[in-house]
């Protein structure tokens, strides 16, 4: 049997199946969106608090009808008040509980080093503690008993420099905070309090498929900040055992952003593992950027907004060259109480009818023109929702939603109650940098042009009222900002390098340390920043290695100000550099394998690896002794 079909019904038979394939690809489209998506409608940048449980269901839970099934419904009726913490697991009497004595006065204890961090004062956890008496050291190390890697924690004898040894082991390990001679570990599992001078545990807190995002201690109190993959197979909101969080307990951010986790920020008494404030919210799956202050912590999420925006504003841009009918339908899209995928969903099918009805040419011409005009929008769609919470109330208290993406925690600062915020819009070839001012209540204040065009962020670093902000492609820029004005931003010094620098470390106002990489090569500089208009790159040395632990964690850098030398970790060894009459030169190389930090305990530098720990004089600079974890009885 044979079928004859003219030129006109062939055509006419080509077009029902494009428009068919388009209907059934936008079907599955949207399928998948609903499935994977979860979207408060509205358009503000601000946060708001689910008013019922209710509510909590039929936007996250049964979103669109997603989830039709009594299955997906929420049960917190019995759920035990979030205010108890039922599955803290003591470890004996708190009332008994000893904090070491302060280190004794004698020339050995005067002055020891803390963990490099970003705000003074604020302690972030790190492998390393030390109380300048002992040390207390999480390596990784390899045992041949459990064939596998195991982390125990190593406390090391540290005085007289000369004696040092391994005292004993620490029954936990992970990231550690140290506060009053209690050491605080976060682990993959579990957040656990030990007592140095009682060697016991005093309280742990269990994760429920929690993740730790960063931790801080600041003024006697612990600061945890969580995240949670929303999990439909379990409805209570646990994120640690134990404690509960209620629907009515929840902000969500209002806009239009795929929202696929929670976060959870938790204030704990460091001496009984209580819950005395905590905050919860939705929002996007992304690596959330945390700043804290002496007065907010900070919790920046970054996210992409649909094309929508992008198709919306081609339309209206070329109306009087486009259809009436695209432009009506524009116009009924907008007005539906729909998501924006799903206003992105009903454009993409109306312009794809429309394109059928142009000829090869004309059709050739529009996409082009599209193209063009997303080229030139698209860094409009990465954008980052800042969430400002008080510690003095835990609650989410204001937020802003701004273009671009942050680079770390260093890209935030807050200076006189007014928080600033360097960001990186779009990408290689077509992108840009700007700093944005904003006041106590996120209100944007102003904002630098943009620098660093077809570059990226690299580094930041807010120091009163200046920033100092290095981007990378080809060369290294330093650019130097002065807030004084934080209605008036300026860049008012630039220096151009080569290579780059992924950290930067003041020494003092005028001098500025800055840690990178030039080719294949860790590259240190030392820049004379006491002109702003005029930097200058004093000194610069380059290493025999490719890499350091300081390009991307800043807690692995060590300074000491009284002998002018700082210290740099690389795959390699440890090398400590002095900065003596602004000039880089290298006071010692350590030859330790795999050597991850170092402090110092008055004159005496600290330098640890996997295996071992070398000590040295920095009056000297001579390797005056070595303690090999092996000999340790308990290794």
């Amino acid at each position: 049997m044979s079928i004859n079909i003219n030129k006109h019904g062939s055509a006419t038979l080509l077009i029902l199946i494009l428009l068919v394939s388009i209907a059934l690809g936008a079907l599955i489209y949207s399928l998948s969106f609903q499935h994977t998506t979860h979207i408060i409608k509205g358009k503000n940048t601000g946060f708001a608090k689910f008013s019922s449980e209710e509510e909590f269901v039929n936007n996250v839970l049964n979103q669109e009808g997603n989830y039709e099934s009594p299955y997906y419904t929420l049960n917190f009726m019995n759920a035990q008040n979030s205010e108890m913490l039922g599955d803290v697991k003591s470890a004996g009497s708190l009332e008994t509980a000893s904090t070491p004595s302060s280190p004794s006065t004698d020339s050995s204890s005067y002055r020891y080093s803390e963990t490099n961090t970003q705000v003074e004062g604020i302690d972030e956890p790190d492998i390393v503690k030390t109380d300048g008496k002992d040390i207390y050291y999480a390596p990784y190390i390899y045992s041949y008993w459990s064939y596998g890697i195991k982390r125990k924690t190593l406390d090391i004898k540290a005085l007289p420099a000369n004696e040092s040894r391994v005292k004993k082991t620490i029954p936990k390990s992970g990231e550690m905070l140290l506060l009053d001679g209690k050491l605080v570990f976060l682990s993959n599992q579990k957040i656990s309090c030990y007592d140095i001078g009682e060697n016991k545990t005093l309280w742990e807190l269990d994760l429920n498929n929690s993740y730790i995002i960063t931790a801080r201690a600041y003024n006697g109190k612990i600061y945890v900040v969580l995240r949670k993959y929303l999990n439909f197979e379990n409805h209570n909101i646990v994120p640690l055992k134990g404690v509960i969080i209620r629907p009515t307990e929840i902000y969500y951010p209002q806009g239009n952003l795929q929202l696929d986790e929670l976060y959870f920020v938790f204030e704990i008494d460091p001496n009984t593992g209580r819950i005395d404030k905590k905050v919860s919210f939705l929002g996007p799956s992304s690596d959330a950027t945390i700043y804290m202050s002496k007065k907010n912590i900070y919790v920046a999420m970054s996210y992409r907004k649909t094309d929508y925006d992008i198709i919306k504003g081609f339309i209206l841009e070329n109306k009087n060259s486009l259809p009436r009918s695209l432009i009506d339908r524009l116009k009924e899209v907008e007005g539906y109480d729909i998501s924006e995928y799903s206003k992105l969903n009903e454009m993409e099918i109306a312009l794809n009818r429309y394109k059928l009805t142009l000829s090869d040419d004309e059709r050739l011409k529009f996409n082009s023109n599209f193209e063009n005009y997303f080229k030139e929008h698209e860094k409009e769609l990465e954008r980052t929702r800042i969430a400002k919470i008080p510690l003095d109330s835990l609650s989410l208290d204001k937020s802003t939603d701004i273009e671009g993406r942050l680079l770390n925690q260093f890209s935030m600062d807050e200076f006189n109650n007014n928080l600033r915020v360097v960001v990186t819009r779009g990408i290689w070839d077509n992108s840009d940098n700007l700093l944005y001012i904003f006041d106590d209540n996120l209100n944007l204040i102003s904002e630098t042009g943009k620098f660093g065009t077809n570059e990226r962020v690299y580094a930041v670093r807010f120091i009163g009222d200046k920033a100092y902000v290095v981007t990378y492609k080809q060369i290294d820029p330093l650019f130097i900002m002065d807030l004084s004005n934080p209605k008036d931003p300026k860049i008012v010094g630039q220096l151009n390098i080569s290579g780059y620098s992924s950290y930067l470390h003041p020494i003092t106002d005028e001098l500025l340390i800055g840690i990178g990489r030039e080719g294949s090569s860790v590259k240190v500089s030392l820049f004379d920043v006491s002109d702003a208009e005029h930097p200058k790159e004093l000194s610069r040395y380059f290493l025999n290695d490719y890499w350091s632990e300081i390009l991307y964690n800043h807690h692995a850098f060590l300074l000491d100000k009284k002998h002018s030398i700082f210290f740099i970790p690389t795959s390699k060894g440890g090398y400590i550099f002095s900065y003596k009459n602004n000039k880089l030169s290298l006071a010692y190389a350590v030859n330790q394998q795999g050597v991850k930090r170092a402090v110092y305990i008055n004159d005496n530098l600290y330098t640890l690896s996997n295996s071992n720990t070398v000590v040295i004089d920095e009056n000297s600079m001579k390797r005056i002794k070595e303690v090999d974890f092996s000999d340790y009885e308990d290794y």
